[in-house]
């Protein structure tokens, strides 16, 4: 093999790993998303439940003062 060929192979491996990164630096950016999602309906998931506990804490309050 001649240098310009040897520097050529070299141009298209060097490429090869650019867009290996760039495709895993994508699948990252996807996992974060999903991520996101899935810590977003948590979140939603637990306010629903807080907003039902303190529902039923001043019903309980509201019993307990009508009947000491």
């Amino acid at each position: 093999d001649s240098e310009a060929n040897l520097v050529m192979d070299l141009v298209r491996a060097k490429r090869e790993v650019l867009a290996a990164q760039k495709a895993l630096a994508e699948c990252k950016l996807r996992e974060t998303e999903v991520m996101a999602s899935l810590l977003k309906f948590q979140v939603d998931t637990t306010e629903k439940k807080l907003e039902d506990t303190d529902m039923g804490l001043g019903y309980m309050r509201v019993i307990f003062k009508r009947h000491g």
